[in-house]
């Protein structure tokens, strides 16, 4: 039981600062997202359904690095369907750098629903970092 609290806790401190570092590097370097998939981005969509696990993590990793928005719908997908846990959340991570807020209910779906207990905590975590960032209405 230990054993699992702590896997949890590890799992959340790095779900925080990958989101943190990652908004911390977009506004140093001034990363914008990208609004069309170029040639290499239309191949990494297209691996997020590769039967290799370590290619879908990769593609869903540099999809989110790329920032781009018409990567949003099949990184969700893949957050909920992919077979993996790992992938799940990593699909989750790259949402978070792309910054649609329009995921987070998805991601809390998603989380209240997911039968891995470990991915339930990072989606919440991750969902709640991303509405710490979201900008706030104008009222």
């Amino acid at each position: 039981m230990k054993r699992q609290f702590r896997l949890l806790v590890m799992v959340a401190a790095l779900v925080a600062a990958l989101a943190f570092g990652t908004a911390l590097a977009n506004a140093a370097i001034g990363t914008t997202p990208e609004k069309v998939l170029d040639k290499a981005g239309l191949k990494l969509v297209a691996n997020l359904k590769h039967e290799n696990l370590e290619v879908r993590a990769k593609a869903a990793e540099k999809l989110g690095e790329k920032c781009c928005k018409d990567a949003v719908a099949p990184l969700v997908e893949m957050m909920k369907s992919d077979t993996d846990a790992g992938a799940r959340i990593v699909a989750a991570n790259a949402l978070a750098k792309i910054k649609d807020y329009s995921v987070i209910t998805a991601m809390r779906e998603q989380a209240a629903k997911d039968a891995n207990k470990t991915v339930r905590y990072a989606l919440n975590a991750i969902a709640d970092q991303m509405e710490k960032e979201k900008p706030k209405a104008n009222s």
